[in-house]
């Protein structure tokens, strides 16, 4: 009996101390979130301070804070915001105090990016080369880059591409550089360029803006050629869209179409022929711009290039045959409007057309 006392003492003893413990380690647990919750808190205000522009008050708490994340993330906090100010050397002097590396790499990225802005770019490179986080440090690296190249110092932005090793963000500079030097119209530099990008969507989006760029200045056979040796569908299509609409602009209306035949997009196939279906009428070449109109698949764009001729045949006093292919469309909103603008015929000012094509090269 009396053993059996004693077992059962033994073990309340047990039950008492094990239930003590885990009561002892759930107050630590509460003691520590309540310390973790109060330093993220602290970080918070102290922010909140630098925000203000109440430095002293920032840093005194700041720097009351034990835990290192919270405080890192306080100083970061107030280094940028001592940058905003123009303190520069403050801020570095706080940043470069953070421990906590990411916060540190933070603060010092955006004190680089300012001073990039500011064009003082050898202040810049010296605090970017100093980050220690690989990802930031590119990212600072990338923001240089881009200052350079909106300042038109292509050399320059090119000496970085050499430092920076990740590959989509060498070539998202290297597809800046491109498009710099494409309007500058200095072309056979940005190819050059081009031809270096290693990502393959990048480089055609910037063998594409090239294209662009060539029919821009009217050099079809240039344009051209460069949108056919893009291997990405999207980018041709965009290239190829672009040199049809500059043809239908140069009046080339031929060549737009021969382009428009070639496009699997419809919408942008749609689009181009309603473009030139449009400066037909405004013409008022009202055969062959019906012809084209007539030729356009999706129900709306061919509704609308259709308004637009009627329109035309407004301003030409051609009120019958406005009405006659008003009502031959087919969208019952679009058909209604039409009509509403045919109804009103004294705001329509008739014009001869080549006086229109003189208003529309100057607009």
């Amino acid at each position: 009996m009396k053993k059996i006392i004693k077992i059962l003492l033994v073990i309340s003893v047990m039950i008492i101390l094990f239930g003590c413990s885990d009561s002892i380690e759930k107050a630590k647990e509460n003691d520590y979130n309540k310390y973790d919750k109060e330093s993220y808190a602290l970080s918070k205000i102290a922010s909140g301070y630098a925000e203000l522009g109440k430095f002293k008050k920032a840093l005194k708490i700041a720097y009351s804070i034990r835990k290192e994340s919270p405080r890192s993330q306080a100083l970061s906090s107030i280094a940028v915001e001592y940058c905003k100010a123009g303190n520069f050397e403050k801020a570095l002097k706080i940043a470069n105090s953070i421990k906590s590396d990411s916060y540190k790499a933070d603060a010092l990225s955006f004190i680089s990016q300012t001073y990039a802005e500011a064009n003082s770019f050898e202040q810049a490179l010296e605090i970017a080369h100093n980050i220690e986080d690989y990802e930031t440090q590119c990212r600072a690296l990338s923001i240089i880059a881009d200052e350079y190249i909106n300042e038109g110092n292509y050399e320059q932005a090119l000496q970085i591409v050499n430092v920076v090793e990740d590959k989509r963000r060498k070539s998202k500079i290297l597809h800046n550089i491109v498009n710099g030097y494409t309007k500058d119209g200095n072309f056979e530099q940005a190819l050059q360029i081009a031809d270096s990008i290693e990502d393959y969507k990048t480089k055609a989006t910037a063998l594409s803006n090239i294209s662009k760029g060539y029919a821009e200045v009217g050099n079809f056979e240039q344009a051209l050629k460069i949108a056919n040796s893009i291997n990405n569908y999207q980018m041709k299509s965009r290239a190829l869209s672009k040199i049809a609409f500059e043809y239908v602009n140069a009046g080339n209306f031929k060549q737009a179409l021969m382009i428009a035949d070639t496009l699997r997009d419809y919408k942008i196939k749609h689009k181009i022929l309603s473009r030139i279906s449009g400066t037909y009428a405004k013409q008022w070449s009202f055969k062959k711009a019906l012809e084209i109109a007539n030729s356009i698949e999706s129900p709306l764009e061919k509704a609308r290039s259709i308004m637009k001729i009627a329109q035309e045949y407004v301003s030409a006093g051609k009120i019958k045959e406005a009405k006659k292919i008003a009502n031959s469309i087919e969208d019952e909103y679009i058909k209604q409007k039409t009509l509403e603008l045919i109804a009103r015929p004294e705001k329509q000012k008739t014009t001869k057309p080549e006086k229109r094509r003189k208003k529309i090269l100057i607009r």
